[in-house]
């Protein structure tokens, strides 16, 4: 999402923290913060073709990383899509999660002194 301010990280499937990108300047595309976070390329490995290794929301498309299927312009999803789309989303909910935990740890907050 332009303008987001969420943490870049990953998760394992039961919501434990593994990684935090670096904090990125500015108001951006979650996919260019994903690039420039540094998470990117310390994962590149689990997001090549073939590989079903990382998971992200739509607007993380086109960056190698499994997402939900976008309803096409003036059209529905198909039957299998919105299947797909509810699977991978009930997976993403743990990232959520471990996200929200991210968000409430004080220090994050107000800075380490």
């Amino acid at each position: 999402m332009v303008g987001s301010k969420r943490p870049r990280v990953v998760a394992t499937l039961s919501g434990r923290l593994v990684d935090v990108g670096d904090p990125c300047p500015g108001s951006m595309h979650d996919s260019r913060a994903f690039r420039q976070s540094g998470i990117a390329a310390r994962w590149a490995a689990h997001y090549e073709p073939d590989v079903m290794g990382m998971i992200g929301d739509k607007s993380y498309q086109g960056t190698g990383i499994r997402t939900p299927y976008k309803k096409p312009p003036g059209r529905e999803l198909t039957d299998a899509r919105k299947a797909c789309n509810t699977a991978l989303n009930g997976i993403r909910a743990a990232v959520e999660r471990a996200i929200a935990h991210l968000k409430c740890w004080k220090v994050l907050k107000t800075g380490f002194r």
